[in-house]
C-alpha cells in the first residue's frame, strides 16, 4: 500500500497528498497489478476416450433389432426346428388321363380317404389288405381280369374296374357318414368303374370274394369279417 514520502499519509491512487499536498510519484499513485494466473498445463487437461462401438444384432431378414435400457443390442434365440425321423417317398398314381386312374393289370389297385385324394397305389390283394387303415375309410379303385364272367365262355377274360368303399372297423361314426356322402362322388370321378361294393374288413377280403359280390346276379354286395 502507497504512503506519501514527506508525512506518511496514505496516498492510494492520488496524484497529490490529502494532508501536505506533495507530488506522489507515479509508481505509488497506481494500485498494484496482481499477476496474471498461469494457464493450466495441457498435459493436466481431462480427456475422454469414445466409448467403442458395439455391433447392433441384425435379424435373419436384415433389419436392426432396437436396443433397450442401455443395451447396444438385443439378442433373439432362434427356434431350433426338430425334424421328424425318416422319409416317406411321394405316393406315385400309376397311370392318369384326364384325372382318372387308369388300372393296367389284375389286381391293380388305387386307395383314396373321403375326399378322394390318392393315398397309397400297389398291386395284389395282400397288399391292399396291407394298406388299409383299420380306423379311416375311403375308396378303392381295384381292377379284377375274370374268365366267363355271365357264361359268355370258357377262355373270355373281362375286364373290370370295381370301386371297393371301404370303412375301417374302428373308423368313427362321422367318418363314416362323409364316406357315404362321398360315394356318388366317387363313382362320378373316379373311372372307369363298374360299379361298388361295400368292405367292412379284411378278414374275408380276396380277389375270389370281391368278384363273387360284383358279378351279375349276386345277392349281397357286402364283405365283411365273420
Amino acid at each position: 500500500m502507497p504512503f506519501c514520502t514527506q508525512c506518511g499519509q496514505k496516498v492510494d491512487g492520488m496524484k497529490f497528498c490529502s494532508n501536505c499536498g506533495f507530488a506522489v510519484p507515479e509508481s505509488a499513485s497506481k494500485p498494484a497489478h496482481k499477476p496474471a494466473p498461469k494457464p493450466a498445463s495441457k498435459s493436466f487437461r481431462p480427456t475422454s476416450k469414445p466409448l467403442p462401438k458395439f455391433k447392433k444384432n441384425v435379424t435373419g431378414n436384415g433389419t436392426v433389432m432396437p436396443s433397450y435400457r442401455g443395451a447396444s443390442s438385443t439378442t433373439i434365440e432362434s427356434k431350433h426346428v426338430v425334424k421328424k425321423a425318416g422319409w416317406t417317398p411321394p405316393i406315385k398314381e400309376i397311370k392318369s388321363s384326364g384325372g382318372s386312374t387308369i388300372l393296367t393289370g389284375h389286381e391293380q389297385w388305387v386307395f383314396y380317404n373321403n375326399k378322394l385324394k390318392c393315398v397309397s397305389t400297389g398291386k395284389g390283394i395282400m397288399a391292399l389288405k396291407n394298406a388299409l387303415p383299420m380306423d379311416k375309410p375311403g375308396f378303392v379303385h381295384f381292377r379284377i381280369d375274370a374268365e366267363n364272367v355271365g357264361n359268355t365262355g370258357s377262355g373270355i377274360i373281362t375286364t373290370a374296374n370295381i370301386i371297393l368303399q371301404w370303412k375301417g372297423p374302428k373308423s368313427t361314426t362321422m367318418s363314416k357318414v362323409k364316406n357315404n356322402a362321398a360315394l356318388q362322388s366317387a363313382l362320378n370321378n373316379i373311372e372307369p368303374n363298374k360299379g361298388f361294393i361295400e368292405v367292412l374288413g379284411t378278414q374275408n377280403l380276396s380277389t375270389a370274394n370281391v368278384f363273387d359280390r360284383w358279378r351279375p346276379g349276386s345277392g349281397s354286395k357286402v364283405i365283411q369279417d365273420d
